[in-house]
């Protein structure tokens, strides 16, 4: 991940598209197989470097003045975002 920007083959930010958005469609895949589970879960873990990331909504894909590391760190902040919470 930390490196040159590099996208991913819709277009996205690397980090983005890894940290956040492969997780959440890996989420959403198998969304239809657990609703008939007795006891459905799914488990999704992130990285503690959110926790010093702050959001740019201007930039989501860090595509202007990239730097690796702040990419990674935004990516990860997005990814506890997308989690959601079911009955």
């Amino acid at each position: 991940m930390l490196g040159p920007s590099r996208t991913t083959a819709d277009g996205f930010g690397l980090p983005m598209g890894t940290s956040m958005l492969g997780h959440f469609t890996l989420t959403g895949l198998p969304l239809d197989s657990l609703a008939g589970a007795r006891a459905p879960r799914v488990v999704s873990i992130d990285s503690i470097t959110h926790w010093s990331a702050r959001p740019d909504f201007g930039d989501l894909m860090s595509r202007s003045a990239y730097r690796a590391g702040r990419a990674c760190d935004r990516s990860e902040l997005a990814a506890p975002a997308t989690a959601r919470s079911r009955p």
